[in-house]
């Protein structure tokens, strides 16, 4: 029987879940490929000769053939260390090798297994200005949206493009910072206040995403696995001043969370999205208005679920699982 894997971290209680599923309904083991185990628990290898190059995996002993794969889930990327600054010289040399070798790796096995998802279509769904585009092209509305560091053309856009509307604020990616063991910061959407050209300088040097802001009924969250969507309703009406803007800021008591069906014509335009970009599986966000017009906000390719699945009951999880085992 092929083997499933999982590139992962520690402790992730999405792997967790999906590893359980499996192994209670397939009595399958999800072989987890953690990014802080590399030389310890396993590693991958790239072997070439006249008929071409052929990956190994080494898990825990074991020597597996890319012929014994039979799917690989990218649950997480496998980047370099996150405290270069505090490496020595060879640590940086090796955390960068490592990196750039099993990134190469696993993009060589992902052209004959099959992933959730490619690490092409995963680093190209990190580009929100080639989502809009997709998602343009596929009919639906997106904001007007300014990304970037030029404080004219920011000071054209809000002038000119949008003049009256209101506008909010975005990082260009939702990154955490982590400040020290117990502390990590991230920043979310808020209201942009206007201003004039001079006080806008400090875009120069850290690019924004400056949006309209769309007043809306309820945000959506539809995940997709495959030729199935999950959809659900986010109602922040009730919600704090902050999560009405930004979800994320998690006001549970006044958010209702309901499973919904979507128009067949927004879930088309969806799956023209997922086409496009090459995507198994993404995590869509999505604004319904009160005049009930649809609009995209973005995709997130290694999106979280699981607290959907908790606030609605929809089994996005067992449809991940499923994914996984029937390409094996």
């Amino acid at each position: 029987m092929k083997k499933i894997l999982v590139l992962t971290v520690k402790d992730d209680v999405h792997t967790k879940k999906i590893g359980k599923i499996l192994k209670t309904k397939y009595d399958k083991e999800l072989l987890e490929l953690n990014r802080e185990d590399y030389g310890v628990s396993w590693t991958i290898t790239i072997i070439s000769n006249k008929s071409g190059p052929k990956v190994y995996v080494t898990y825990m002993g074991d020597e597996l053939s890319e012929r014994e794969i039979g799917s690989i889930w990218l649950r997480r990327n496998f980047h370099f260390a996150s405290n270069q600054d505090n490496l020595s010289p060879e640590e940086a040399y090796i955390s960068s090798q490592t990196a750039i070798h099993v990134n190469s790796a696993i993009r060589l096995l992902a052209e004959s297994v099959f992933c959730i998802n490619t690490p092409e279509a995963n680093w190209k769904a990190n580009s929100k200005c080639l989502q809009a585009h997709y998602a343009a092209s596929s009919g639906f509305l997106i904001p007007e949206t300014f990304q970037g560091g030029s404080p004219f053309l920011l000071n054209e856009f809000s002038d000119v493009i949008v003049p009256n509307a209101e506008l909010c604020i975005k990082p260009i990616e939702s990154t955490h910072l982590r400040v020290d063991e117990q502390t990590t910061l991230a920043h979310y959407t808020k209201i942009f206040k206007r201003r004039p050209l001079n006080e806008l300088d400090s875009i120069k040097v850290c690019p924004v995403t400056i949006q309209r802001y769309i007043e809306i009924d309820y945000e959506i969250r539809a995940t997709v696995v495959e030729r199935k969507i999950f959809a659900a309703s986010i109602d922040t009406k009730n919600a704090s001043s902050d999560a009405k803007i930004d979800f994320r800021h998690y006001d549970w008591a006044n958010t209702p969370y309901f499973a919904i069906s979507l128009p067949n014509e927004v879930e088309e335009k969806i799956f023209s999205v997922m086409s496009k970009m090459g995507l198994s599986y993404g995590a869509f966000d999505l604004i319904k208005t009160i005049d009930g017009d649809y609009y995209f906000l973005e995709v997130n390719a290694q999106g979280q679920w699981l607290w959907i699945e908790d606030m609605t009951g929809l089994n996005i999880s067992e449809s991940i699982a499923d994914s996984l085992w029937m390409h094996t």
